[in-house]
């Protein structure tokens, strides 16, 4: 048996709560929400199957059952590195690595059953305790193995705090806070503001953001790269109808590839800004041919401190052809590309 944890979503105390910055990076005012406190940071698989291991291999596969459209699915995620005791028939580990760790107010840790010599199946609720920091641990593993996968690793100096249950959603001084460890899409565009700060790939600048709106192009690029690494993480590149499933609730789901005509025109908007730089590594046609490696353009734009998409954009063109990013340009944003 295993450990229960003490364990709520944020409660909302009265019908409204205060934005701190925008539709997906926000936090609540404290009079608006009671945070949980986890009292017991060691969790375990909703259940476990164990079958026979090839070879009598020990072998640990860890599942996350979402519910989807009214069907239970299953996904495999990233196992993590985990202590095996035969002697006890137990697997641990600490959600905590050189890059970055998952706590409250502790790291959690990760307890399971093994039966040696076989595959054991772990699998959670993707909505549960468990299963929320288990999502949380499979973008973040997941991050750190394509970096290290491209030989692009280099930049990760500083090890980011994963913080769930948190106060909201946003990122700030080398934290990534966290409401719903299952909300694949917010989750991996708040890792993306502290992936694209350590890489300093543009200028930080924080202010009040709606996703269809228009702002500064400073803050449109930086929420809008922070999704497009979202995207990048998580969506098939193949994928005609490329989506967030919970970003923004009042306007989900949030399609990448086809922007709506009601969003604010031009580059100071963060959502035209993501479909611009997804279009440029995807691999669906939808009247454009670029399919760019995600990794030519982390090179392109490493270090960069970029002020705007449209001085990033005006750099792509040293190394990509200048008339494909004209052509993406204009049909994300529907404003000239000036160069």
């Amino acid at each position: 048996m295993f450990k229960k944890v003490a364990w709520a979503l944020p409660l909302l105390l009265g019908s409204s709560m205060v934005m701190a910055h925008g539709d997906i990076d926000r936090k609540y005012d404290p009079s608006q929400i009671h945070t949980p406190q986890i009292l017991d940071h060691v969790v375990g698989p909703t259940r476990v199957i164990t079958s026979p291991g090839p070879m009598n291999e020990t072998k640990v596969v860890v599942k996350l059952l979402r519910n989807k459209d009214g069907l239970q699915v299953e996904q495999v995620i990233e196992t993590p590195d985990l202590e095996i005791n035969c002697d006890l028939k137990s697997g641990s580990s600490r959600m905590t690595n050189k890059y970055f760790q998952i706590k409250q107010q502790s790291v959690y840790e990760i307890q399971g059953p093994i039966e040696c010599g076989s595959t054991n199946t772990w699998i959670f609720d993707a909505e549960s305790i468990e299963g929320q920091v288990m999502g949380i641990h499979d973008l973040s593993i997941k991050a750190v193995r394509q970096f290290k996968n491209m030989g692009l690793i280099k930049f990760w100096k500083k090890k980011i705090t994963m913080r769930w249950p948190s106060d909201g959603d946003y990122y700030n001084w080398n934290t990534v806070n966290i409401t719903r460890g299952d909300h694949w899409d917010v989750v991996g565009h708040e890792i993306g503001h502290a992936i694209y700060a350590q890489a300093k790939i543009g200028r930080s600048e924080g202010g009040r953001h709606r996703i269809d709106e228009c702002y500064t192009g400073t803050l449109a690029l930086s929420e809008g790269w922070a999704s497009f690494f979202s995207a990048w993480l998580s969506i098939d590149l193949k994928d005609s109808d490329a989506k967030f499933e919970f970003m923004v609730p009042r306007r989900a789901p949030l399609t990448i590839e086809s922007i709506p005509s009601d969003v604010c025109k031009g580059p100071t908007n963060e959502w035209r800004v993501t479909g611009f730089l997804w279009d440029i590594i995807d691999h669906s046609y939808d009247g454009e041919s670029s399919q760019e490696a995600f990794s030519k353009i982390w090179k392109i734009t490493l270090n960069q401190k970029f002020r705007d998409i449209g001085k990033l954009a005006n750099e792509l063109t040293k190394s990509i052809d200048p008339m494909l990013v004209k052509i993406l340009w204009e049909k994300n944003f529907l404003t000239d590309f000036k160069q």
